[in-house]
């Protein structure tokens, strides 16, 4: 008899769509697709998978590990078809699943292998379950529960009990207790042992334990393990988590001194659909790539000797300011300042991108800095084009050239500096321009220090540049800045200088702990050093009505109030969003602290695409009640089910 197969898939990963499409093609070509959902967290009603005998999965991993323990309840096979990185238990893929779709989907028998999970539910320190109320799928894990210490990352102290018996006390950074199928997760990572899915057990691995001589344990899948918690990091003040249970990835809660958290093999397994071609020890050498052998050792050729040593001059291709500036020899001030407008608008970096555009705007400004200055210029022209070279001077044709009057050293002494050294009375203003081209002691302005510029005038003893210092600030947002990107002007000083404003734009999938980075803002540099960066950290303010999500910061999660009758047979509820007041429907039959999702209404992600919004259902309980509500109360507890624990 065909089967009918309920799809469930996971809209975040890509080509969903067509990978959808994909295989309701092939189930429909053998069988029939009864339901299309979409993944999320919220367990599966019967009545949605009403008439289906098998549950094809869409997604990676992570989103078969999920929606594991939202369907376990069902009792149905579950086929994982891989569209994430690794396909560890989603072992078919679009490829693989082409040619076995006949045998899948036409009634024939599958290869179906069940899966042990986790059940794990926390206690007061008076006995009383902290999670009693909490949905079913939010206390189990297929992979692993871990108690993990959380910031300020201090070592905790959890005592072991398996089975009644006073086991070990481990402190240290937490404890993971994971499945066989969980053994090859974060408890491979921490050193824990491989244990094969066919094997009933449960081991339990410490996180960095401060003894050395404490081992991970294997233990029955029939043991019952307390997990006393005797010292916790409790929660920051700044809202940073402390110590918590984590099952499979996700934080289910936060633990406290005192409280017992106990872990058993669920009552029902979840039930994998296998793929024929595929070994549990093949995908661990294939994918998990278990003891792969050492590469090949290859003898590397010598590599060939340096060449010798060769002596080369230092020279600098001259370049003549005027020609840089496009002028004439007899140019005005006002030519030179429209020529050089023109080229530093041309060449300046933030709008030329082409190679090379940086070094000659920089080569304009300096032609500008000499030829804007009367005296400056009047200096360039009668020293002449070979100044560069550190040559004997000789004057450029056409020019008067220094007279000897002008000259305070010898010849000689001149010649006896390895680089040019001139000296004439009225330089004194321009030895800082000429000691950033020849360096310290190129250019001196007295007669007196000739032995002090000699001893520097080495081109390595130029100043050295350095970046800018990168500067940090703070950016405080409130949700709506988050959730409307926009330009914000912000004023901040450094070092008590004037404040400076800076436009700052807020791009999409910006959340708390974010930063933003501004280049060049930052500490100008030295000797023409490009300046630093500044850092942005983005500090969100809170919001009483919103909580961010932990693990997904582009989700929100608000509480929404609703009354027991609503809880019970549905209604509508009004739920506070960053864009305003909407109505949401109840479903009839809601739990306390059941999460409903709403599309759309969370922060703006990297790709523009905002992420959801979490409405928790608060169930609140009237303090008094009218006499009405008395006898409605008395008559509904009369009809009800004395046992109110979830079957």
């Amino acid at each position: 008899m065909p089967r009918s197969v309920l799809v469930l898939y996971n809209p975040e990963k890509p080509a969903v769509a067509d990978a959808l499409a994909h295989v309701r093609e092939l189930v429909n070509a053998h069988g029939r697709v009864v339901a299309e959902l979409e993944t999320d967290n919220l367990p599966i009603h019967p009545d949605q998978a009403r008439g289906a005998d098998l549950i094809v999965v869409l997604g990676g991993d992570g989103t078969l590990m999920s929606q594991s323990r939202r369907c376990v309840h069902l009792g149905l096979p579950m086929l994982g078809v891989n569209l994430g990185k690794l396909g560890f238990m989603a072992e078919f893929d679009l490829e693989s699943l082409r040619p076995q779709a006949p045998s899948l989907f036409d009634g024939s028998p599958l290869m179906v292998q069940d899966r042990p999970m986790l059940r794990v539910t926390v206690h007061n320190p008076d006995g009383s379950p902290c999670n009693a109320h909490a949905p079913l799928e939010r206390t189990l894990a297929l992979n692993d529960a871990v108690i993990t210490a959380g910031p300020p990352y201090r070592m905790i102290s959890v005592a072991v009990t398996i089975d009644g018996a006073r086991g070990p006390t481990i402190t240290g950074d937490g404890l993971i207790v994971c499945t066989p199928i969980g053994s090859t997760a974060y408890n491979a990572s921490a050193g824990g042992p491989i244990v094969s899915p066919d094997v009933e057990a449960m081991v339990f691995t410490p996180l960095a334990a401060q003894s050395l001589s404490f081992r991970p344990v294997v233990v029955s899948s029939r043991s019952t393990i307390a997990l006393a918690v005797d010292r916790v990091n409790e929660d920051h003040p700044e809202g940073h988590a402390g110590t918590s249970l984590v099952l499979d990835g996700q934080v289910v809660g936060r633990l406290h001194a005192g409280q017992h958290v106990l872990i058993r093999q669920h009552a029902r397994p979840v039930r994998f659909v296998r793929n024929p071609q595929v070994t549990y020890w093949g995908t661990l050498l294939n994918k998990m790539k278990w003891a792969p052998p050492p590469p090949p050792r290859r003898r590397q050729p010598l590599p060939p000797p340096p060449p010798p040593r060769q002596e080369r001059a230092m020279t600098a291709k001259f370049q003549d300011y005027y020609q840089l500036l496009s002028l004439s020899r007899s140019a005005s001030s006002d030519d030179i300042q429209k020529s050089y407008r023109t080229l530093a608008r041309k060449y300046h970096p933030d709008l030329n991108k082409e190679s090379g555009a940086e070094q000659s705007f920089k080569a304009i400004n300096e032609a500008y800095e000499v030829l804007k200055d009367d005296k400056k210029r009047a200096l360039y022209d009668r020293l002449g084009e070979n100044w560069k070279h550190g040559q004997e001077f000789r004057p450029h044709p056409g020019s008067n050239g220094p007279s000897r009057s002008n000259r305070t050293r010898p010849p000689r002494a001149a010649r006896s500096t390895p680089g040019p050294n001139f000296s004439t009375s009225d330089s004194a203003d321009f030895s800082e321009f000429f000691e950033s081209i020849f360096g310290p002691g190129g250019f001196s302005t007295s007669a007196d220090d000739d032995f002090a510029s000699a001893g520097r005038a080495n081109p390595r003893s130029r100043p050295r540049q350095r970046q800018g210092q990168t500067h940090e600030a703070q950016l405080t947002l409130s949700l709506a800045d988050l959730a409307r990107p926009a330009t914000h002007r912000i004023s901040l000083s450094a070092d008590n200088a004037a404040p400076r404003a800076y436009d700052v734009r807020i791009p999409p999938g910006v959340t708390d702990g974010s930063v933003i980075r501004l280049p060049g803002q930052g500490a100008p540099g030295s000797s023409g050093a490009p300046a630093g960066d500044l850092l942005l950290t983005i500090k969100v303010t809170p919001d009483p009505r919103f909580r961010i999500d932990e693990l997904n910061k582009h989700d929100l999660h608000t509480v929404v109030p609703i009354a027991p009758w609503q809880a019970a047979l549905g209604g509508k509820a009004t739920v506070p969003t960053l864009d305003g007041d909407i109505t949401l429907t109840i479903p009839p039959g809601s739990q306390p602290a059941q999460k409903l999702r709403i599309r759309g209404r969370g922060l703006p992600k990297k790709s523009g695409d905002p992420g959801d919004l979490f409405a928790e259902l608060r169930i609140t309980i009237p303090r008094t009640l009218s006499p009405d509500e008395r006898v409605a109360y008395e008559a509904l507890a009369k009809a009800s089910n004395p046992d109110p624990s979830p079957a």
